[in-house]
């Protein structure tokens, strides 16, 4: 329900804060990207205005390259953490 309360929020603006890409834009699409991760259904139907903003930057040619270099880290969680 929260992610559908971002969604509307979102609506059909490229950034959640602003003209151009902030600090929260990168938060929530890493945050995005690991809900995508856990459940790739999550943006389905009920999440449009964020399953394009995840899109946009997913698509965009730095982040790709990023993504595609030796430091990009994949992990869901930080070092610290640890599962029992």
């Amino acid at each position: 329900q929260k992610l559908a309360e971002l969604d509307q929020f979102l609506g059909s603006r490229e950034y959640l804060v602003g003209q151009g890409v902030t600090v929260s834009d990168l938060l929530w699409y890493d945050l995005i990207d690991q809900f995508l991760v856990l459940d790739p259904t999550i943006l389905d139907q009920r999440c449009p205005n964020l399953r394009a903003f995840h899109s946009r930057f997913h698509n965009d040619p730095k982040i790709v390259a990023y993504r595609e270099s030796d430091r990009f880290i994949t992990q869901l969680n930080n070092t610290q953490a640890f599962f029992k």
